[in-house]
């Protein structure tokens, strides 16, 4: 009897302290990842983040309502200070016809042929302690399809046009499972300043299909964070900064090495927002990245982001992969438009010399343009537009070696964490447009995207220079979404069509690739 008096005061216990409560994690992937950058563009009680974009949202909450919520109950903004708040459940399920498509979904990845993702957890605060516990799993049917010959001494499922990047094209042989522990921390928050010890997936700046140094493409990874918690107001402006410290894993489908399994991974981020122009958000960010084996790493690593770094040997700069770009973001709130450029180099120059004589050496940028209209009975037409270049300038390369983004010769993996990268997912030297149209209404929103990816232009013009035929590896996709709201379940269906022509440089190599699925989410109030 005492026992089951426990069991049900326990029960009780609970229900209590979760009732009407849903921690803000979104799941990257998830349709709320795209309202919620809305709602930040469109609010004005949101201490906004400048530069940084993390899933675990909760220290960006008001105490208030949002000013600007065309879904109100269906997308709540105050939860997250309870002891015990239970995450918002998604379960996703898709079909790849041919051809597998992941992008921008973290942990998950979609083979070909049938796919299931699911995500639950539980997060809350006590006092200036603050968690989340949200993993997730994912099944995959993983079918066959055709791979060309990789490089000697890589899987037969590594990328096969370069041996210095851990990209995967298939897990392995057959159907997998995967546990992940996805959006999860723990995190002191004192003030406007935090530590924590995270896997959540960040982003940097508000760039939605390509961003170039941090994304959502690929899974998260364990990493120490100091900085600020939301910006802090001075009297110049709101400024940002964090610093972080990672390992990352090579999946196990690169290679039969034994020293370059893991990497290190440090990056910083400063953003600022002036007081005489609060239109303009501005940041530089800085991200270094290393193999982690055995005697490789010393102390000095740990503020390897402050210095300017040697290598080992005699190639100065290149112990480790360093990229840095400058983010501007311009938005307009009162007519509804915003634009912003992240604009990286993947090295560094020798002198200022060179500097101004190759300004644009290892150069790539994504310019984005949004604009919304308000077309009243609270519906809200959002036009987004994004260009990405991450191919190289030929000439450059030519007579400098201009580098490939994400492979290095140090690095040997990568910019990639257990097989996927970790900036924009179209991979280096590709090329991207990206054009989505939503309608948000109070009882959900339609989407139509059209994507174009062209695919590694820096290894197609040095493999088929000279060549009679110019079979350029590219993809076009369109996309349709809907979002319905049904009491506290969210259904989220799913269709897109995919062309793609020589596949894999193979010359007249089309495949079509169908993709449907629907997600699913309940709302804990």
């Amino acid at each position: 009897m005492k026992t089951v008096l426990r069991k049900g005061l326990f029960i009780l216990f609970l229900t209590a302290m979760t009732q009407g409560l849903s921690a803000q994690v979104i799941i990257p992937g998830d349709y709320a990842r795209e309202y919620y950058d809305l709602l930040l563009f469109k609010d004005t009680s949101l201490n906004k983040p400048i530069v940084q974009y993390p899933s675990i949202v909760t220290q960006f909450h008001s105490k208030n309502a949002p000013s600007w919520n065309i879904w109100g109950e269906n997308f709540k903004l105050n939860g997250g200070s309870s002891v015990l708040s239970i995450v918002d459940p998604v379960l996703r399920t898709n079909y790849n016809s041919l051809i597998p498509m992941s992008y921008n979904d973290g942990a998950q990845w979609n083979g070909r042929g049938a796919n299931l993702f699911l995500s639950a957890g539980v997060a809350g605060r006590v006092g200036i302690l603050q968690y989340a516990f949200v993993p997730n799993i994912q099944v995959s049917q993983n079918k066959d399809f055709f791979i060309p010959d990789t490089p000697a001494g890589r899987s037969e499922y590594a990328y096969p046009f370069d041996s210095r990047i851990d990209w995967v094209q298939k897990y392995g042989e057959g159907s997998f499972t995967n546990f992940d522990l996805g959006q999860s921390e723990i995190r002191l928050i004192y003030k406007n300043a935090t530590v924590g010890v995270s896997t959540e997936n960040f982003r940097w700046g508000v760039t939605q299909f390509s961003p170039i140094l941090m994304s959502y493409n690929a899974p998260g990874f364990p990493h120490i964070d100091i900085g600020t918690n939301v910006p802090l107001g001075t009297k110049i402006g709101r400024l940002e900064g964090r610093i972080f410290w990672g390992r990352l894993v090579e999946s196990d489908y690169f290679d039969n090495e034994t020293d370059n399994e893991t990497g290190f991974i440090s990056g910083m981020h400063i953003g600022y927002q002036p007081s005489f122009f609060p239109q303009l958000n501005v940041g530089l960010n800085r991200v270094l990245n290393t193999r982690w084996s055995d005697g490789d790493l010393s102390f000095k690593d740990a503020f390897a982001l402050f210095t300017k770094t040697k290598g080992k040997g005699a190639q100065k700069n290149d112990e480790y992969d360093q990229m840095l770009s400058v983010y501007f973001d311009f938005a307009f709130r009162e007519v509804g438009f915003r634009t912003y450029l992240e604009f990286a180099r993947n090295d560094f120059p020798g002198s200022v010399s060179e500097l101004f004589q190759n300004p644009d050496r290892s150069r790539a940028f994504t310019l984005g343009l949004m604009k919304t209209f308000e077309l009243g009975n609270e519906r809200l037409l959002s036009v987004l537009f994004e260009s990405t270049t991450l191919s190289t300038n030929q000439l450059q390369r030519l007579s400098t070696g201009n580098p490939t983004y994400y492979v290095h010769p140090w690095s040997v993996r990568g910019f990639t964490n257990r097989g996927q990268i970790m900036g924009a997912g179209i991979g280096p030297g590709s090329n991207s447009n990206f054009v989505r149209v939503d309608l948000y209404q109070p009882e959900g929103k339609w989407s139509l995207t059209l994507t174009r990816v062209r695919f590694n232009d820096d290894y197609f013009v040095s493999a088929f220079s000279g060549q009679s035929d110019f079979p350029t590896d590219f993809e076009r996709t369109i996309r349709l979404d809907y979002v319905g709201f049904f009491n506290k379940l969210t259904i989220n269906p799913n269709f897109s069509y995919t062309y793609r022509n020589n596949w894999y440089y193979v010359d007249e190599n089309e495949a079509t690739n169908i993709m449907a699925g629907v997600n699913l989410s309940y709302r804990i109030d």
